[in-house]
């Protein structure tokens, strides 16, 4: 490739000899060339000059002028500019269809790269029919087996994951894979990105190390060809990252995360939805580690950048915001988080989301806020609904499954069936340890839930065990979720009838604890805060309890 560089390069330099015409196809096959390299920047240029000199010959309408024409939109859409990529596609396939070039492999190649725009804007529908259009026409012309196919085949599958259909996804996705690798494309950035997104798909599936493999394997590709500090490198440290936080590695997560900001950074994505997507799922790393103003923080940094690029009706907003609700209902700040709650389910409904795993996650939270307000059967309402939509997508051993599950299992408990509840809780359990292992943060909060019901069952030494169990976990953890852990081990003292004078004590320095994480870590506002300070005064001697 750097020899037909050169040689296109020293072929330009006669340009005196050549006819606008010929500079402008050599120009165009130059940024061909640098496009196939991934050094966009220097494609860009070479488009842009190609075309340019079409203008000096404004009868030339061929295939070259929509070569060019597609290109330059190709390449807007991997700079991330897909507004500006939208026009010199549309107008490349207007020229080729001039020419009767409908049924051409360029044709194809431009409506694919018009459907990887779509995509990118959240038009998914558009975006499957374009790129099933080329790929039959691709099929027509004995393509089945060229890396345009691949290319266009591994788009497709894209657009299936976003739009929630795994399997055929992972079906699409492997095609592509197997059509690369006939063609000798192992190490080409184009095998890189499927397999990411492959990676993306087990993520979703919830096979983390499937998913870290492709990933892996991506990022090896990237430096291979010295494209570590591009875009699509960041795309992929930032899906890595997600990996790692559920895998519970959350300094590697960390570590990817803020390394995929960095290079968004460097190539200029400071206002780009990529970037805010990699904040969007920094928050989660926070949140997970229990610094809730630095995930507060990336969320709305996050949604600020979304906001820029108009994308308040975009399900990407929808998840961003979603994710605030939910820190606000962590924070114990309930009004808000039904608001930002709300918001985001609107938003899935407005793109037909309603039975994609993202619209499950903003239910089921939305119905965890309502049992924290006391409203158990709207919260019931909203948690099963949101099951029934993972059941659908067979996320049945996923861990937002497990997730609903185990806060279904908490509505059954404040309903008082304590039977139903325990159920659903040691099903959770059971899972939990089994994705995760035992010293997991998941797992210590499904603890905590049953240690909880074993006390309302009156089973008080069970509770204990159970509570002692996760409040290790958290602890070791560094995790403010152990303020909860503590409260409750001060219910249980006090539930002795009558509770010894050592009981009580030991009851209110779990509640100073447990204060004085609330009031580090929770707002002044926040109900945790006051809820722990009414039982302090309540269960202090002074109370005369």
């Amino acid at each position: 490739m750097a020899l037909l560089v050169k040689h296109c390069k020293k072929f330009l330099t006669h340009s005196h000899l050549l006819t606008d015409s010929v500079l402008a196809s050599t120009w165009g096959e130059l940024g061909e060339i640098y496009m196939y390299q991934a050094n966009y920047e220097e494609a860009k240029k070479a488009f842009e000059k190609s075309l340019d000199l079409y203008k000096n010959a404004p009868s030339e309408q061929s295939y070259w002028l929509a070569r060019s024409l597609e290109g330059l939109g190709n390449v807007y859409s991997e700079l991330g500019t897909n507004e500006k990529a939208k026009r010199p596609l549309e107008e490349s396939l207007e020229i080729y269809k001039k020419n009767s070039y409908e049924s051409h492999p360029w044709f194809a190649r431009a409506s694919a790269w018009l459907g990887c725009v779509y995509r990118e804007l959240s038009d998914h529908e558009k975006a499957k029919q374009l790129l099933e259009e080329s790929l039959e026409i691709y099929k027509k012309n004995g393509y089945e087996n060229h890396p345009w196919y691949a290319r266009a085949i591994g788009d497709l599958g894209s657009v299936y994951r976003e739009l929630g259909n795994y399997q055929k996804a992972k079906q699409l996705l492997e095609e592509s894979l197997e059509i690369y690798k006939k063609n000798g494309y192992e190490n080409h950035p184009w095998y890189a990105r499927v397999s990411a997104w492959l990676g993306c798909v087990y993520r979703d599936m919830g096979d983390y190390e499937k998913a870290k493999q492709c990933l892996e394997k991506s990022m090896e590709i990237y430096q291979k060809v010295s494209l570590e500090d591009r875009p699509w490198a960041a795309r992929t440290l930032a899906w890595l990252g997600c990996v790692y936080r559920e895998l519970g590695d959350y300094e590697k997560a960390k570590q990817s995360l803020e390394k995929s900001l960095e290079i968004y950074k460097k190539n200029g994505y400071e206002n780009h939805p990529w970037l805010a997507r990699a904040l969007g799922w920094l928050e989660g790393v926070y949140r997970e580690q229990g610094d809730y103003e630095k995930a507060k923080h990336a969320i709305e940094e996050s949604l600020e950048i979304y906001r820029k690029n108009s994308y308040e009706n975009h399900p990407w907003f929808a998840w961003t915001v979603g994710r605030l609700g939910n820190i606000y209902r962590v924070l114990g700040c309930y009004e808000d988080a039904e608001k930002y709650l709300k918001e985001s389910v609107e938003i899935y409904r407005k793109n037909s989301f309603e039975n994609h795993t993202w619209f499950a996650w903003s239910l089921e939270k939305l119905g965890c806020v309502y049992r924290e307000q006391g409203n158990h059967q709207e919260a019931k309402t909203l948690i099963e609904k949101s099951l029934e939509v993972y059941r659908k997508n067979s996320y049945e051993n996923h861990p937002w499954f497990l997730d609903s599950q185990e806060n279904l299992g908490n509505v059954y408990r404040d309903l008082g069936n304590y039977e139903k509840a325990k159920s659903l809780l040691e099903q959770s359990q059971a899972m939990y340890e089994k994705t995760y292992g035992k010293g997991h943060l998941n797992t210590a909060q499904v603890m905590m839930d049953l240690g909880r019901l074993h006390m309302l069952e009156g089973g008080l030494e069970t509770s204990k065990s159970f509570l002692h169990s996760a409040l290790k976990i958290f602890q070791e953890n560094k995790h403010p979720q152990s303020f909860e852990c503590l409260e409750m081990l001060a219910d249980i003292n006090m539930k002795v009838n009558p509770p010894s004078d050592s009981l009580r004590k030991e009851a209110v320095t779990y509640l100073n604890q447990a204060l004085e994480i609330a009031k580090t870590h929770f707002p002044e506002t926040s109900a945790h805060v006051a809820h722990v300070q009414a039982k302090l005064n309540t269960y202090s001697p002074s109370a005369g309890n």
